[in-house]
């Protein structure tokens, strides 16, 4: 991962101390502080000071990205509204997070697949937009702040 990609407060995985192994853990960790070549990671939402959880440094190749996925959307708090056929070649399965804009206008996920492609396109009500390159949580929280003027608290 780039430092350049990333905001406070994006969610992302690191791995343990090599004691013997070097395993990734996953549980998600808030982005607190970006540098060059490190990062500040802290346990839970960046946003509230008070949840005492440790924060500490790790090198840009210490992080891995969170892969956008059916169950990680679901633990966040999207709804599952259900896959359809596009065409005869293509699926689209949306996740939605209801009235979270203005109170009454909907962020959409859609995971589009077919035989030999997969990919998220981005909705907000009845506007569309299409993001090819979406594929993890940091992405999906960045592309919400640009499109709302807020962060997606995950």
């Amino acid at each position: 991962m780039k430092a350049s990609e990333l905001r406070l407060g994006n969610l992302v995985y690191t791995y343990s101390e090599p004691n013997p192994l070097r395993l990734l853990i996953e549980k998600p960790f808030s982005v607190s502080k970006i540098e060059l070549f490190n990062v500040g990671l802290k346990q839970g939402s960046i946003s509230d000071p008070h949840n005492g959880s440790l924060e500490f440094e790790k090198g840009l190749h210490d992080i891995e990205p969170i892969e956008l996925t059916e169950e990680w959307l679901l633990k966040t708090g999207f709804e599952d509204w259900g896959k359809k056929q596009v065409d005869t070649m293509t699926t689209s399965h949306e996740y939605v997070l209801h009235n979270i804009l203005d109170g009454t206008s909907s962020f959409k996920i859609c995971l589009l697949e077919g035989d030999d492609y997969k990919e998220w396109i981005i909705k907000v009500d009845y506007d569309t937009y299409y993001f090819h390159e979406v594929k993890y949580a940091h992405q999906l929280q960045n592309i919400f702040y640009l499109l709302a003027g807020f962060d997606l608290n995950l």
